[in-house]
């Protein structure tokens, strides 16, 4: 791994401990029921199930970043 790509993963962690008391969101891909839980509890699940259309839905890497960098720019937006 180079520097950059340590870097970068630093400070992505760091990213999803800042938000981990923050409730989120993720909606669902098929029916897009909107699945809210704290910040940490989307940090270290892989799926869950949605409650209305009882599809399971997986939680990627890549997707839990997409989930905190959204939820962080929107707190952005409104500043807090």
């Amino acid at each position: 791994m180079n520097k950059n790509s340590d870097s970068e993963k630093g400070q992505v962690m760091t990213l999803l401990s800042a938000l981990y008391e923050d409730m989120l969101q993720n909606p669902c891909p098929s029916c897009k029921t909107v699945h809210m839980q704290k910040g940490r509890w989307f940090a270290t699940v892989t799926k869950y199930q949605c409650l209305h259309c009882d599809l399971t839905v997986l939680l990627t890497y890549q997707r839990k970043v997409e989930i905190f960098t959204l939820h962080q720019a929107r707190k952005d937006k409104i500043g807090t």
